[in-house]
């Protein structure tokens, strides 16, 4: 039998079959292509980049997405965008893609190629990467980008990204602003000595009527975000915990509005996070799409994937929020429904893109943040004598993950579509 000469075949194949043992049943198989592509709308067309740093399995269903959008927000003859999931060591040292994953648009399978000739690259984002080094890594591809005059970054690091990944920079920036609402927090330095923890924590617990959440200043996806009622416990979490790696961010809890998911009765009334994805539109930015993050069941206080929670399409539960009249433990408490309707869904969406421009203060468009999942809790508030929306806002994301959950944002049981952004794609083909 003859050797085939492409070996990165076998190699890359090789790649794609270890990701679908590690990552087991629930992971879709990854097409590759076998022979190098010569395409010429990769010459002819522009390309927009999807760096990634983590299993390219995972990333397909985000490219899917990406490059539908491209086509369902393309006018009758607009140029035509070509969506590129571009692992970093994929790229040459001059930012060209040597292989990647791509969209075969007759069938709609995302393929892994290898290029005949490297493919230039005129808009990239950042995302999907190790959490490991996630920043650091962030951080290391944007300055290769940044010495290509060409290429347009949306999530330049030394912009936006890196105060979004600094919670408490971001929180500051926001209440700068003033139109937006969030937690009152404090940031703790883990150079500061035992007695200043604890003396601080004392003091905004003693500041707030409710229960204080303390969690890493640069953490995501609700990792080590724990709740307490005593200040001594928390201060002993940071202590033994937080600084361990990082500087703690202690805050007051919000969020009033609880979801009762249909078919999930079982599990209570549980806490629920709104992800609302922003983008430029060339002037500000547009909130279009959203999805829900439900925590796993009454008892639960984070409602991140990878804490127990779940991603939920918003129109299935928005019919379904419920704030306590009664008592105030959950168990003991009665229930009253609140629904989103065209007016709240609006305060909502002025808020994220309020909220993006705010954190995008004082940077011009080729630094600025042009596509964050901005993470909202509901609270409702009483105004006048009627219950109206509060939206808070809980985090920014400069390299969101989920995009492929996102659903046009609309009212409940009126089946969206999936979309991640239109308005993007009509700004990056006016450039």
């Amino acid at each position: 039998m003859s050797v085939p000469q492409d070996i990165s075949y076998l190699e890359r194949a090789g790649e794609a079959k270890a990701e679908k043992l590690l990552l087991g049943d629930n992971a879709d198989e990854l097409f590759v292509e076998p022979a190098p592509v010569t395409d010429a709308r990769f010459e002819k067309n522009r390309n927009f980049g999807l760096i990634f740093g983590a299993e390219s399995i995972l990333i397909q269903d985000t490219i899917l997405a990406f490059q539908t959008d491209e086509i369902t927000s393309r006018p009758s003859g607009g140029p035509e965008i070509n969506i590129l999931g571009v692992h970093y060591k994929w790229l040459t040292d001059g930012g060209r893609a040597k292989r990647a994953l791509i969209v075969d648009l007759e069938t709609l399978i995302v393929k892994d190629v290898v290029f005949s000739e490297p493919v230039s690259l005129d808009f990239t984002q950042i995302l999907h990467l190790p959490s490991s080094n996630e920043r650091q890594l962030h951080e290391t591809l944007s300055q290769t980008f940044s010495k290509i005059s060409k290429i347009t970054q949306l999530n330049s690091y030394s912009g936006v990204s890196q105060r979004a990944d600094d919670k408490m920079r971001a929180y500051e920036l926001l209440k700068a602003d003033g139109k937006t609402v969030v937690p009152a927090t404090i940031l703790i330095k883990k150079s500061e000595k035992p007695e200043s923890v604890r003396g601080a924590v004392k003091k905004i617990a003693g500041s707030i009527s409710g229960s204080i959440v303390v969690q890493p200043n640069t953490g995501t996806e609700g990792k080590n975000v724990r709740k307490f009622d005593a200040a001594e416990a928390a201060a002993d979490y940071i202590l033994k915990n937080i600084f361990l790696d990082d500087d703690a961010l202690v805050r007051e809890e919000r969020g009033n509005l609880y979801c009762l998911v249909p078919g999930q009765e079982d599990r209570g009334y549980r806490r629920v996070v709104l992800r609302v994805n922003a983008c430029y539109n060339g002037s500000g930015f547009s909130a279009e799409s959203w999805y829900a993050q439900v925590a796993g069941d009454e008892k639960s206080f984070v409602t991140s994937p990878s804490s127990g929670g779940s991603v939920m399409y918003v129109d299935k539960i928005a019919g379904g929020f419920y704030y306590k009249t009664g008592q105030k433990q959950v168990k003991s408490a009665k229930f009253a429904k609140f629904a989103l309707g065209a007016e709240e869904i609006k305060t909502i969406t002025d808020t994220v893109a309020e909220c993006a421009l705010a954190v995008n203060a004082g940077l011009d468009e080729k630094t600025s943040l042009k596509m964050m999942g901005i993470d909202i809790i509901p609270e409702i508030k009483l105004e006048a004598g009627e219950l109206k929306l509060l939206p808070v806002v809980l985090d920014i994301n400069p390299r969101p993950a989920g995009l492929a959950r996102l659903r046009e944002i609309s009212a409940a049981g009126s089946n969206p579509a999936p979309m991640i952004s239109h308005s993007l794609f009509t700004w990056l083909r006016s450039k």
